[in-house]
């Protein structure tokens, strides 16, 4: 008898690994071991879950659509290293001792995604996500794409916000868009507005131009 399978939500823009193979090698290339929690972001039918569970001390899966969470309660019931949370992970507190994340996100919450875990007063060790190529290379940069004000941002989070701007900007452009945009250029990334955001990326275009 062939097992009944939860259907996609495009809603909520789930994607699903299918292949055992790919989800065992992706897995054994993440720096994941015996003594790692490990909390999955969207794990949808299980197949990494799975494959965490053989390779670290526990596996916390939060899973936003509930007949997806109640299916893997069914598939993982005995399994004492796996933990299933119904969440919103972008609602969902983070461990507060050492943690790892990893998982196939939704495609169109990866930046949401990314933004929580880099601004987490208790940021992951380290975190392993399934994106689409142009969202990883946004976020990456350098070596392998284009720098971006996301990728410099994202390599510098914490440092004051006039030092992740150096490569784009001269110290007087920092000091002027500052005065401009009313921001301190010393506080944190974190503390930037949308609009913020956009005025910089639009003087930043404007000096390319």
């Amino acid at each position: 008898m062939s097992r009944q399978r939860t259907p996609r939500r495009a809603d909520l823009s789930q994607h699903f690994l299918r292949s055992r193979s790919l989800a065992a090698s992706l897995i054994a290339q993440a720096p994941v071991n015996r003594s790692d929690l490990v909390v999955e972001i969207g794990p949808g039918r299980g197949i990494l879950t799975r494959e965490l569970a053989r390779r670290c001390r526990e596996v916390v899966a939060v899973e936003f659509d509930g007949a997806l969470a109640e299916a893997l309660r069914t598939r993982f019931p005995s399994d004492g290293r796996v933990t299933i949370v119904r969440s919103d992970f972008l609602r969902f507190r983070l461990p507060d001792g050492p943690y790892k994340v990893l998982g196939n996100i939704p495609f169109n919450r990866t930046a949401a995604i990314v933004r929580r875990l880099v601004q987490a007063d208790s940021p992951p060790q380290d975190a392993w996500l399934v994106v689409q190529r142009e969202a990883a290379e946004r976020f990456a940069g350098g070596p392998s794409a284009r720098e971006t004000l996301s990728s410099l941002l994202l390599k510098r989070d914490g440092r004051a916000i006039r030092r992740c701007l150096r490569a784009e900007f001269t110290r007087t452009q920092i000091q002027r868009l500052g005065r401009d945009l009313r921001f301190d250029p010393s506080g944190p990334p974190r503390g930037l507005t949308f609009d913020q955001w956009l005025g910089l990326f639009r003087f930043r275009s404007l000096t390319r131009s």
